[in-house]
């Protein structure tokens, strides 16, 4: 019995340690805003989950380069032209992934049909506006939008009503 319950909090630990499984963004709102289809939603989903990947890779580059830049500034003395070069090689991998974002984003454009696209410009105005939207909730101004309600059956969902009087 004591064996039981000492094991139970490493499995815990150790389930919590294990990397969640990617996930799809939730697009349903944006789905119903745009007239997407599952098949555009899919697509736009995976084209998100490429461009996820590639910015990846260039944000390992930056990280060995900006460790690299740090061993170099914090063993003195060092260097200017090594460390201006480290310096010039992270702007341009910040660049890179500048560039490939704007390239994924004009590939998912592509998915979206004409009036697609003229909707989405409203949500690119719209999301203009969100720093004063942000700044009207701080001073009171207007209420926060509430969260989604968790699909059934997910922590934090409301239980599952009774069934009404009479019905089995």
């Amino acid at each position: 019995m004591i064996r039981s319950m000492l094991t139970v909090p490493w499995l815990a630990v150790a389930l919590m340690a294990q990397p969640a499984p990617p996930q799809a963004p939730p697009v349903q709102a944006l789905k119903q805003f745009l007239s997407l289809t599952d098949a555009q939603a899919t697509q736009l989903t995976q084209l998100r989950r490429e461009q996820g990947q590639a910015v990846q890779v260039i944000a390992q580059q930056i990280r060995e380069k900006e460790s690299a830049l740090r061993t170099l500034l914090e063993s003195g003395g060092a260097d200017a032209a090594p460390v201006g070069r480290l310096v010039l090689d992270v702007n341009d991998l910040r660049i890179q992934i500048r560039e490939t974002n704007e390239r994924y984003q004009a590939q998912a454009r592509q998915v979206l049909t004409a009036t697609q696209r003229e909707k989405l410009g409203v949500l690119i105005e719209a999301a203009k506006l969100q720093p004063a939207i942000a700044q009207a909730i701080g001073l009171n101004l207007i209420s926060p939008p509430l969260p989604p309600a968790p699909p059934p059956g997910r922590p934090g969902a409301a239980p599952p009503l009774p069934p009404p009087d009479g019905v089995e």
